[in-house]
């Protein structure tokens, strides 16, 4: 990479860190071009020689987001077991909510719009999103978007017999492992607005989460249809 190559990368970057971080302190309504340009000493005009418009800054932002968060989600992966598997992907869905506030707020938590914003993500943001949260259907499509990994893993734990009869909608599942994991996270990015409840520990939470998740969508917690106990 020449030097130039590399000081224009340089500088992408530091746009996106720029604009990540106006996000966590204001919402999507204080990420701005000129702002970003004022927060890292540029001009307007060089984040235009990088973004048409911050629609294109938010998708960007999204889809690199998005990158991260199935890294974390190929290395829990792995895991031989289908439900410890279950289990790793879980804590890595916390660990990386936990690790990147900022991340997860662009990704899953948008803030609410005001009377003059629109309530929709603008295209690029919002196909940044859709392109890693469609929902799986069919597994030799199977795309590396966290939502692919955890239907696969579910998907693979149902063919090992690991679910409850009552208990056999691999998207069903997926989505409701999600919605648990996704709640606790949310309450702990918004507990300082609610200083009146006594908040247990965000690590005891998500532990207990997924215990009850497992336990009730499995046999026996974790064996297989017909296994010895």
């Amino acid at each position: 990479m020449t030097r130039r190559a590399r000081e224009k990368q340089e500088l992408r970057f530091k746009i996106l860190e720029a604009a990540r971080e106006l996000f966590a302190a204001g919402g999507e309504e204080a990420v701005t071009l000129r702002a970003v340009a004022e927060k890292i000493e540029y001009s307007a005009t060089t984040i235009y020689l990088h973004f048409a418009d911050k629609d294109a800054l938010l998708g960007e932002l999204c889809a690199t987001d998005f990158l991260a968060f199935s890294r974390m989600f190929k290395l829990a992966e792995r895991v031989n077991d289908p439900i410890e598997r279950l289990r790793k992907l879980s804590a890595a869905y916390v660990d990386f909510g936990l690790q990147n506030p900022a991340h997860y707020r662009l990704m899953f938590l948008p803030s609410a719009p005001s009377a003059k914003s629109s309530a929709q993500p603008g295209a690029a943001r919002g196909a940044a999103i859709s392109a890693n949260l469609a929902p799986t259907t069919d597994q030799d499509a199977v795309k590396a978007g966290p939502y692919d990994f955890l239907y696969t893993a579910v998907f693979k734990a149902m063919a090992a017999g690991c679910f409850k009869p009552e208990h056999q909608d691999v998207a069903g599942i997926a989505q409701l492992i999600w919605g648990g994991l996704h709640g606790v996270l949310s309450l702990h990015f918004v507990r300082a607005k609610y200083p009146a409840i006594a908040w247990k520990p965000i690590g005891t939470s998500t532990e207990a989460m997924i215990d009850c998740l497992l336990d009730g969508l499995t046999n026996d917690g974790r064996r297989p249809v017909g296994s010895p106990r």
